[in-house]
């Protein structure tokens, strides 16, 4: 199983009463390869969302690809479809699961604003692009989830609207933490690796960080963030 961060949420809230959700793209056709080298053809998807509609159960949707607590299981998707952007999702967030009503708070807030999918591969190829960059092109994919994450490989996709109850909203406190945060993730930090394959390797001065690590330190952290909040309301 492979997982790919797909891009920025832009996004335009939206109430509608006790619903609480998002609609957007988990992927895009963009031909500019993500920080893998890859891109996703038109179609990739179509052989994957049958088997899911002939099975009649929903697509998942995690918090960070978190299949090992059930509490990070945020949602499914209602509806998926491709267009001539991408993969388009509408989400129907869990209404009893105080992690997705923090996710979603989140996502208005636009202090958490990408999204991943995870898969498996069943046909691709080498291709060179009109630039004459070279990229793995993902033909046909196994699609298991889709994931709520902080940090993106691929810039381009988005969420289009965010449907939350009346009352929703980041409490000062949150907002504070998250801003923190993300504040902290803007320069590498000292002595840390820029390869993919040495986690003790001390990166050299002057060079960024791996953005595939910082996004893998950004969401351990923030699911930190999740644990410390639901202790304090306990």
């Amino acid at each position: 199983m492979e997982f790919k961060t797909t891009g920025t949420l832009s996004r335009k809230t939206d109430g509608d009463g006790d619903h609480a959700g998002f609609v957007g793209y988990a992927s895009t056709w963009t031909r500019d390869p993500d920080s893998y080298g890859d891109v996703v053809a038109k179609g990739a998807f179509t052989r994957t969302l049958k088997e899911w509609s002939e099975k009649g159960l929903p697509i998942p949707v995690l918090w960070g690809h978190r299949l090992d607590d059930p509490k990070y299981f945020i949602g499914a998707v209602k509806t998926a479809k491709e267009d001539d952007h991408g993969l388009k999702v509408d989400v129907d967030l869990d209404a009893d699961s105080p992690t997705a009503e923090h996710v979603r708070r989140l996502l208005k807030s636009g202090a958490v604003a990408q999204m991943s999918f995870a898969f498996d591969v069943r046909d691709s190829g080498d291709v060179e692009l009109d630039d004459g960059r070279k990229a793995r092109e993902l033909r046909d994919l196994r699609l298991y989830e889709v994931s709520v994450v902080p940090i993106g490989a691929n810039q381009d996709t988005s969420i289009e609207t965010v449907k939350a109850p009346a009352d929703g909203g980041l409490t000062s406190e949150e907002i504070t933490q998250i801003r923190a945060l993300l504040a902290s993730q803007t320069a590498p930090e000292e002595g840390e690796a820029g390869s993919n394959t040495d986690d003790d390797a001390e990166a050299p001065e002057g060079q960024d960080e791996d953005p595939v690590k910082a996004a893998a330190r950004l969401n351990t952290q923030i699911a930190v963030l999740f644990i410390e909040g639901e202790r304090s309301a306990a």
